[in-house]
């Protein structure tokens, strides 16, 4: 299969394979770390690798690396396996597979008898990536495969399973946070026009014991352009520094559009230059801006779409 890579694509491409991090990629190309993770993560699907180690094994061989801006040929590796054992790996995954389906019909078999004999109760669990007007998960314990945690805290620690929860098994601790440290959660585009024109709000549960400000956004991603439609929170309002939880409520359609950052020019739009800016929401992130140098510990959990 032939992908092409653009320019940004193949600059990106180039350095990982010099062994250059992520973030020293943001900065010798004066963009964003988001940005960067962007890009990586398409070129991850051009190139058919899941992570940097198999970019780094299919890629840092080949002499013809630079040509790759024109067209990536992506072949299946070469097998050394004889025609006989071929037939014998088929044979083996076929037997395999009845094996399965034997095993599988039985257990539903079992299952239909155990449910018949109990009342049914109704389905009321929202999964992650569920898209309905009931809301949908963003963190709960954890994330499913279409979603991405990552930071930007070059002092600060920060554990995405932390056992301090609000509710349920794991939360997220993030300590010793300098002022404009963030993290961010990344998804694949979503509209979420609906939610904001019907009253839902973003839902998310906090403890702290330093008084604090944060900055919570989100990123639409449109023609090169981040777009931030972010709110401001502020201690006297939401975050009471008690060492307790505690559930915040920002509705989304009080979000402001706060503008744009062109990755390609690095010009910056004004929000009047989009309509509509929730049809492909990429990116929630949380940003510290405390005027303190350190802030202690912070714990986040839940955090929803919902009503």
């Amino acid at each position: 299969m032939n992908e092409k890579l653009t320019k940004r694509e193949q600059e990106i491409f180039d350095l990982l394979l010099e062994g250059t991090s992520p973030n020293e990629i943001a900065s010798k190309l004066n963009v964003s770390y988001s940005t960067v993770d962007h890009y990586r993560s398409k070129l991850y699907q051009k190139l058919n690798v899941r992570n940097i180690q198999e970019l780094l094994v299919k890629y840092s061989q080949k002499e013809d690396t630079k040509n790759i801006v024109d067209t990536v040929v992506i072949k299946k590796d070469e097998t050394e396996i004889t025609l006989l054992k071929n037939k014998i790996k088929i044979l083996f995954i076929l037997l395999i597979a009845f094996f399965l389906l034997f095993l599988g019909t039985f257990i539903i078999l079992i299952r239909q008898l155990v449910n018949s004999s109990e009342p049914k109760m109704p389905n009321t669990e929202i999964k992650i990536e569920d898209i309905s007007q009931s809301g949908f998960i963003i963190y709960d314990d954890k994330l499913n495969d279409r979603f991405i945690l990552d930071s930007y805290s070059p002092q600060s620690a920060i554990n995405f399973l932390s056992t301090d929860a609000a509710q349920g098994e794991y939360a997220i601790h993030w300590s010793n946070i300098e002022k404009m440290n963030f993290f961010w959660i990344s998804f694949p585009g979503r509209d979420l026009s609906y939610f904001v024109q019907n009253g839902y709000v973003l839902e998310f549960k906090l403890k702290t014991k330093d008084p604090v400000k944060y900055d919570v956004k989100f990123t639409h991603y449109e023609n090169n352009i981040l777009w931030h439609i972010g709110y401001n929170l502020r201690e006297q309002e939401w975050l009471l520094s008690n060492d307790e939880w505690h559930t915040i409520r920002i509705p989304l359609v009080s979000m402001n559009l706060w503008g744009g950052h062109n990755e390609i020019t690095g010009e910056w739009h004004l929000p009047d230059e989009i309509s509509n800016h929730w049809t492909n929401i990429c990116i929630l992130e949380f940003i510290a801006v405390h005027d303190e140098e350190i802030i202690t510990e912070i714990y986040l959990d839940d955090i929803i779409i919902t009503k």
